[in-house]
């Protein structure tokens, strides 16, 4: 949906070094752009422009909001989280968004 909506590369489970260690996003996106500047590293020290959790009914509200954080801190400029019911949230430095400011057509739910 990513590469669809904004073109760029969205690479599955992608490794973001933070302050609390590498953590790994499920999906992050990165623009023709930060692919020149950054390249396709196995671990990246600048995050992606977005990354994407999927949570699971096991993970807590605490969890995403560690790694929100975290990705932005490392300068994600959108984190977008599909709640385990398939709601898309989507996050920037200012807090939650009432839509994505990458691709404002996405979607308010997918179907998992």
């Amino acid at each position: 949906m990513l590469e669809e909506a904004l073109g760029g590369e969205a690479i599955p489970e992608c490794n973001v070094e933070t302050a609390e260690g590498v953590k790994v996003a499920d999906v992050g996106w990165m623009s023709d752009a930060f692919v020149k500047e950054h390249g396709e590293e196995a671990t990246f020290v600048v995050s992606p422009p977005i990354c994407v959790e999927v949570m699971s009914p096991s993970n807590p509200w605490a969890e995403m909001e560690e790694k929100i954080t975290l990705y932005l801190a490392k300068g994600a400029q959108e984190v977008w989280i599909c709640e385990a019911d398939g709601t898309l949230r989507w996050f920037g430095h200012e807090g939650e968004r009432t839509a994505s400011a990458f691709a404002p057509d996405a979607p308010a739910t997918v179907t998992l």
